[in-house]
């Protein structure tokens, strides 16, 4: 009986994958010079679902890295998703997604961010994406 409850499990489970629209993100100076003493850089993240499965996010855990060091840790929660959740338009490459999530970081230079990590939980299902930013 167990091995058929764990198969029933797996079909209402969605199988999350995750992307970044733009592909690469790209960290700008917010100095009018360019010798600002922050940095901002914004992506959307795109969840889709390999079943078609309805995955409504539940919590996301962001951390901000230099190399291997982690500089900041962000934990969002179903609420504070809800207000970064759009649908992509009919338009964009990434209509087949459920939902995308804006992220926006503006951050201390001195702290030379390279990487984000994010982990997604959603519809009983997680997936974690490294997304590495650049200089522009």
């Amino acid at each position: 009986m167990v091995p058929l409850v764990v198969f029933l499990l797996a079909l209402v489970t969605p199988e999350l994958t995750l992307a970044t629209s733009p592909r690469h993100v790209y960290k700008e100076n917010d100095g009018r010079d360019g010798r600002g003493k922050t940095e901002t850089f914004v992506f959307r993240l795109v969840v889709r679902d390999s079943k078609g499965l309805a995955a409504e996010p539940t919590r996301s855990r962001i951390e901000l890295r230099a190399g291997r060091r982690v500089v900041k840790s962000l934990e969002l929660w179903r609420e504070a998703l809800s207000g970064i959740r759009e649908k992509p338009g009919t338009l964009s490459a990434d209509t087949d997604a459920l939902y995308a999530l804006k992220f926006a970081f503006t951050e201390p230079i001195d702290e030379k961010i390279d990487l984000v990590v994010v982990r997604l939980e959603a519809g009983g299902a997680s997936a974690y994406l490294d997304v590495p930013v650049a200089e522009y």
